[in-house]
C-alpha cells in the first residue's frame, strides 16, 4: 500500500486564473472581484445576486426604478412609493403634472367641468380647476 502526500493544484488547477496585468473589477456592495456575469449600473459593478433593491433587499432581476436619492429600487418598491395621481389614484411612475400641490398623469389633468386635458392657463372655480 502507498500513501502519497496531498499537493496543491498546480497552477490554472481548479481556481481560474486572473490573466496577467489583469484584475477585475470590484464588487460596489460586497467587495469581492467580479469576473464574470457582472451587471454595470450606474458607473459601479455588481455581481448579479449582489445588485438589490434598497427597499426590500432583493436582488433585482430585470428593469428598475431610481429612487429620489438615486439608489435601486425594484419595480413593485418604486410603485409602492411612487406618488399617487390625484385624479385617479393610480401610481405615477413616468411623466406628470403638478398643479396645487397635486399631481396629475397627463392624461388625468381635465377640467372639472368638461373633462377635456388641460394644457396652458387653468381658472379656480372653488375647488375645481377648469
Amino acid at each position: 500500500m502507498r500513501w502519497d502526500t496531498p499537493r496543491a493544484p498546480g497552477p490554472g488547477v481548479g481556481v481560474p486564473q486572473e490573466p496577467v496585468g489583469h484584475q477585475a473589477p470590484r464588487c460596489f456592495a460586497c467587495g469581492g472581484p467580479v469576473s464574470v456575469g457582472g451587471l454595470g449600473v450606474g458607473g459601479k459593478t455588481y455581481h448579479s445576486n449582489c445588485f438589490q433593491c434598497s427597499a426590500c433587499h432583493q436582488s433585482i432581476r430585470g428593469s428598475f426604478q431610481p429612487g429620489e436619492q438615486g439608489e435601486a429600487l425594484c419595480e413593485g418598491c418604486a410603485r409602492a412609493r411612487a406618488p399617487r395621481c390625484a385624479g385617479c389614484s393610480l401610481a405615477i411612475t413616468g411623466k406628470y403634472v403638478s398643479a396645487e400641490n397635486q399631481t396629475f398623469h397627463k392624461e388625468c389633468f381635465v377640467c372639472a367641468s368638461c373633462r377635456r386635458p388641460l394644457s396652458g392657463q387653468h381658472n379656480r372655480d372653488g375647488d375645481n380647476l377648469s
